[in-house]
């Protein structure tokens, strides 16, 4: 199935240039089939056994940029570069690197597997920001994270470019959430939240606005493709695996139909684009 994927990342690239919001994230092809590429992600709501997905997504439109099978460290490239810096940083090196959009000011958003200080740098340095939660036990933070933190609590920390922040909005919270970003400014944005019908205004960090703003990208490119996949039993996962691919390709030619059709037309749904399609 490699030479499919590497043809979809070409096509992918070559069609479409994104907005300056992209995310990075895991996704999940689910099978249950004897494979040394099987993973086990409890989290997932549609699957939990499955081959695991590196992806790279446009945090605006869902389109999906870029994307690799995660197969574990096969060569002694990957070896070496993953004993050097880790997997999370050598993941998102080679997605922004496979789709050539390193120095060029795009603003990636991760969870808080990826992030980390020297992942951080290294992209400032190169052109490109990120915002991301962060783990507590990761190097280089600050020693005020590591104290108590009542409700209400928040502090900011800056060097140089990178700003972090540790806050503990509620109680069934046991510790703070830490966030890290080489854009955003220490400041707080007006929201407006309805709750019972009723609008409130309510303040929020920036970078946590942020966040959530953009963040859920592939996981809502999961959702639409889930929505109309197709899925048969097979005891040949790489069948699975491409089926997953072509439904993915039929979902970014959509969102390329959506934003490239006339605005006084109204586009076609999704189900009778993909007839069409068939």
């Amino acid at each position: 199935m490699q030479p499919l994927i590497d043809h979809v990342n070409r096509l992918f690239r070559y069609h479409y240039i994104p907005h300056q919001h992209l995310s990075i994230d895991e996704s999940l092809i689910g099978i249950k089939n004897h494979t040394q590429l099987l993973q086990y992600l409890p989290n997932k709501q549609h699957h939990r056994w499955g081959i695991k997905l590196w992806m790279l997504c446009d945090s605006v439109s869902h389109y999906c940029l870029a994307f690799s099978v995660y197969r574990g460290a096969k060569t002694d490239e990957d070896k070496a570069q993953i004993q050097q810096h880790g997997l999370a940083y050598t993941v998102v090196m080679k997605l922004l690197e496979m789709g050539d959009y390193l120095s060029k000011g795009y603003h990636i958003f991760m969870d808080n597997f990826f992030t980390s200080i020297p992942l951080a740098k290294k992209l400032y340095e190169m052109g490109t920001l990120i915002t991301g939660t962060i783990r507590r036990n990761r190097k280089f933070l600050p020693a005020i994270f590591k104290g108590k933190f009542g409700i209400g609590d928040k502090k900011y920390c800056r060097k140089g470019p990178i700003l972090a922040l540790a806050v503990r909005e509620k109680k069934s919270q046991r510790g703070p959430v830490l966030l890290l970003s080489t854009h955003c400014k220490a400041e707080e944005k007006q929201i407006l939240r309805t709750r019972r019908r009723q609008e409130n205004q309510e303040t929020r960090p920036a970078i946590i606005h942020d966040y959530n703003s953009y963040m859920g990208g592939i996981d809502t490119a999961d959702m639409m493709l889930y929505t109309y996949l197709d899925e048969r039993r097979t005891v040949r996962y790489w069948k699975k695996v491409s089926f997953n691919i072509f439904s993915r390709m039929i979902l970014n030619s959509y969102l390329l139909y959506k934003e490239n059709i006339h605005p006084t037309n109204k586009p076609m749904s999704r189900l009778n684009f993909t007839v069409h399609v068939i």
